[in-house]
This record gives C-alpha cells, structure tokens and sequence, in this order.
C-alpha cells in the first residue's frame, strides 16, 4: 500500500496525462476511468452494469475491490462539503451483513466509511457526458491483474 505522499504523487500523475492525451482533466465516465487504467497499468478494466448488492459482494468475495460512479449529493455521508460532490468515485473493499464497507477519498474521514446498500446503490450514476451530470447508468468497474 503506497503511502499518503506517494498516492498524491500517483494522482497528480495521472491528472497530468489526462492534460497531456486528452485535452484536460474532466469529470470521466467510468469507460474512460477503465481505459486510464488500462494505459497507464497492468490491468484489465471489466465494467460491471445493472450493478446489484449481490454481484459487489460476489467480486469482493473474489478478492476484487469495486469502483463505483456516484452522485455526491445522494451519498449519506455527513463529513462531505456543501451537500457533496457533483461526481465522485469509491472503493467498495468489503461488506458486513447490508452495509458495504469503502475507502471513500472525498473526505479525511473516507477510511473504512461504511454506507448501506440502499444508499450506495441509490446513489451510483455513471457520467453523463451530454447533461454534465451523474445521472448514468448504475455501473461499477473491477480491475483484473494481467
């Protein structure tokens, strides 16, 4: 696990290619998160739609944590800002009976951050290019180790 100076470093890595290959560092579908993924590590991007409660569980069973798309402002998080982020991505890394357990980085509280599964899934939205709104479908992406 990187450490805390070495993710920002990673992050700013990233937004710079953004600038350098697409023109900027824009809100991203969660298609284009995957192929950022596939360009610049060893991993093949599988995006998951019709995203249930059941088929998180059955990919952190495999040992697999799942990126979601959501809209912020449906998000029962108390620690975010002014009602929370137009767009936001999470990590799903567990879940305990209905609640999932994420590391959410949209807040210094976002370690271990648990939401239930009526909230999260409520809340996952995909990027709507033409709208410039989280009003997508409900998908999720899993990174595959090549």
């Amino acid at each position: 696990m990187p450490a805390q100076e070495d993710v920002e470093k990673i992050i700013l890595g990233l937004v710079k290619w953004q600038e350098d290959n697409w023109g900027g560092h824009h809100n991203l579908p969660l298609a284009q998160v995957a192929k950022l993924a596939e360009l610049n590590y060893s991993y093949r991007a599988e995006i998951v739609s019709d995203l249930t409660a059941d088929k998180i569980k059955k990919y952190l069973d495999q040992g697999l944590p799942v990126i979601v798309p959501a809209d912020g402002h449906q998000l029962d998080n108390p620690f975010f800002s002014n009602d929370g982020p137009d767009y936001h991505m999470l990590v799903i890394k567990g879940y305990r009976g209905d609640n999932f357990i994420t590391n959410d980085p949209g807040t210094k509280r976002g370690a271990d951050f648990v939401y239930t599964a009526q909230n999260l899934l409520e809340s996952i939205h995909d990027w709507d290019e033409q709208k410039s709104q989280a009003l997508g479908p409900r998908v999720a992406l899993v990174l595959h180790k090549n």
